[in-house]
């Protein structure tokens, strides 16, 4: 197993080290892992930052529904890696193929539901999730509710279920409209390495970025 490294984000790395990533049972590098610098990190946070724009950016100014539809085209582009993606999982983190083949499929599964989940809310209700409204709460008590975007969400990948439970916090973000910055994991990232080409085919510019490297160093 090989991983190319691309990096998906404005400006590229400027550094070019890389560091090798040993399989689980391999004395050989199955890929590597770039090591960025504070400088690199912080250029990343300018691009979200530009991406974010005081929640003026592009993807934020965007529907529900054409944020809906950006992300199911993310998922039939990751459904073409399907099979790159659980060979890594394998090689890299020592996942058996069906526990792997089970974490990709549960996480595209999860994904769905997500949409679908907030597909009803929509319909059922007489406003729209984005749209502001006046909500009676008890007899005595009416409140205005107005849902927006946070921000530029820092969301931490884990090494045990990479894509799982790294998904399952950026994706409901990315549907609401925020901007994400996902903080590869050191082991088991190079999964995402193969993801970039699928957000940048599916997401406008700016929306999600990649940090990889030390936590003491690109996130100080």
């Amino acid at each position: 197993v090989v991983v190319v490294f691309s990096f998906f984000s404005s400006s590229s790395s400027s550094s070019n080290n890389h560091k090798p990533i040993l399989g689980c049972c391999s004395t050989k590098p199955i890929g590597a892992m770039p090591q960025m610098t504070s400088e690199d990190a912080r250029g990343v946070l300018e691009n979200a930052q530009r991406g974010w724009n005081y929640g003026r950016g592009v993807w934020t100014q965007l529907t529900l529904g054409e944020r809906i539809r950006a992300v199911q085209k993310l998922v039939k582009e990751l459904q073409t890696k399907r099979d790159d993606i659980i060979q890594v999982l394998m090689y890299e983190i020592g996942k058996n193929y069906p526990d792997a083949a089970s974490e990709f499929d549960r996480t595209m599964e999860f994904i769905k539901e997500t949409i679908n989940t907030i597909q009803q809310t929509t319909t059922t209700t007489t406003t729209t999730p984005e749209q502001p409204h006046w909500q009676k709460v008890s007899s005595s008590t009416t409140v205005f509710v107005k849902r927006n975007a946070f921000g530029i969400l820092l969301a931490l990948g884990p090494y045990n279920y990479p894509l799982n439970e790294t998904y399952a916090t950026i994706i409901p973000a990315l549907l609401m409209g925020n901007v994400v910055i996902l903080k590869i994991p050191q082991v088991g990232g190079l999964v995402h390495l193969l993801t970039f080409e699928a957000f940048q085919r599916a997401l406008p510019k700016d929306t999600i970025h990649f940090v990889s490297g030390s936590g003491r160093t690109v996130l100080p």
